[in-house]
């Protein structure tokens, strides 16, 4: 299992996004048979909406991995970047990647069909947020400088 280095900067192998993002999703699933309450789970369009937004973000991720692969630097969080990724979807988003976890977790919640679950993708959008984005756009200046400036002033964090 390859270690990264977490944003306090102990070595930690659990707290990496798709954990989070893991956890994000057993929590809407627990939500949601817990405290049954009214939703759209009903509503088929929904359900496959929901889908749909999983699968968007399944190819985001893939895409962003096939680009920093391309740029021949690490995808894990708290390691430094050997490249400042601008291109494919970098283009859109500062955190493709973050952002494709928060909409999973959001098409998860719409399959589900709860509406108090919906908090969960705000929560981990925030965790994302704090936890990883912000520190690691420190990292990118503290690496690239002023072209890290240029691309932080140019593109938003999120969409």
């Amino acid at each position: 299992m390859a270690q990264t280095i977490a944003p306090g900067g102990s070595m930690h192998h659990i707290d990496i996004p798709p954990v989070w993002t893991l956890g994000a999703w057993l929590l809407a699933g627990a939500l949601s048979w817990a405290l049954p309450a009214p939703g759209w789970a009903g509503v088929e369009g929904l359900r496959w909406l929901g889908l749909l937004w999983i699968g968007i973000a399944v190819l985001m991720v893939l895409w962003a991995g096939l680009v920093f692969l391309r740029h021949k630097t690490p995808i894990e969080p708290g390691r430094t970047p050997r490249a400042l990724v601008t291109t494919g979807p970098f283009r859109l988003s500062r955190n493709p990647i973050y952002l494709a976890m928060v909409v999973s977790t959001l098409g998860a919640v719409l399959w589900l069909g709860s509406a108090v679950a919906l908090l969960v993708p705000l929560a981990l959008w925030r965790v994302l947020d704090r936890r990883f984005a912000s520190p690691e756009e420190d990292l990118l200046r503290a690496t690239f400088g002023a072209e890290a400036d240029a691309y932080i002033a140019k593109r938003r964090r999120w969409v």
